[in-house]
């Protein structure tokens, strides 16, 4: 693996540098909350990074960047010290969630050139390398799964139940409720859609088939090959590996 560049420029200073936007979420702040919804997300390329608007993740509406480059492998406890640390000029391995909200929201952009070139990059990377996240799955030796989001993130860990242990298989509708605490996101039928569009395969959820006799940790990525693509929740917490590397920009919208 080619070793990791940094930047050569802040990537806060580059966004200063760019045209001012106003981003769709701040047209709508007389709108209540629970009413405001995501406009189509805008792609901005620049150098090192891609811009993406009007991502919406866990209830709010933001724009991220989209580093061009892959964080190092590492382990996922690695990972979030490096996120809690700023270790990556900006960029950090964000949760499973954060990774579906933004390949979700590059789905349902607009067709140009900058939407199939992140398309690309993240098939290859799937492929070559299956992608770390912070998510971390707590199998119970009975009753509902421990889903923690933002592992190891002070302020910002939050955690979902569900049954995530089960057989590994291609995604149908019985695996709705592990989705929703997965990718906060129960239509079956949408998850498949998106993951299919970044690879051009069915999509399968690998998971522990059985339930443990003691509480079991496991790490979740997003990985893919010829034959599928899929939320792997099975590897150990001492396994390493590479992440998509994404930056906030401007303030959080509920």
């Amino acid at each position: 693996m080619k070793p990791w560049i940094e930047p050569q420029e802040d990537i806060i200073k580059i966004v200063e540098s760019m045209p001012d936007r106003v981003p769709e979420t701040e047209k709508t702040n007389s709108r209540k909350p629970e009413e405001q919804k995501p406009k189509s997300s805008i792609i901005i390329p620049n150098e090192e990074f891609w811009t993406i608007e009007n991502v919406s993740y866990n209830g709010k509406i933001q724009n991220y960047a989209l580093s061009k480059k892959l964080l190092p492998s590492a382990t996922q406890d690695i990972h979030a010290q490096n996120r809690i640390n700023n270790s990556n000029n900006g960029f950090y391995c964000g949760d499973m969630p954060l990774n579906y909200a933004i390949f979700k929201a590059v789905y349902n952009s607009s067709e140009s050139k900058e939407k199939q070139e992140i398309r690309q990059f993240i098939k290859k990377n799937m492929r070559e390398r299956y992608l770390t996240t912070l998510t971390r799955i707590q199998y119970q030796s009975s009753g509902l799964d421990k889903i923690i989001h933002n592992y190891g993130i002070p302020n910002e860990q939050f955690e979902k139940s569900a049954l995530i242990v089960g057989s590994d298989r291609e995604l149908i509708q019985d695996d709705s409720s592990a989705l929703e605490a997965l990718v906060l996101t129960k239509d079956v039928k949408e998850v498949k859609e998106v993951l299919n569009w970044i690879n051009e395969t069915p999509v399968y959820i690998w998971r522990l088939n059985n339930k443990p006799k003691q509480i079991d940790e496991r790490i979740a990525r997003f990985g893919a090959g010829f034959g599928g693509a899929g939320l792997g929740c099975n590897r150990g917490p001492s396994d390493t590996g590479d992440s998509l590397g994404y930056a906030p920009l401007g303030a959080n919208k509920a």
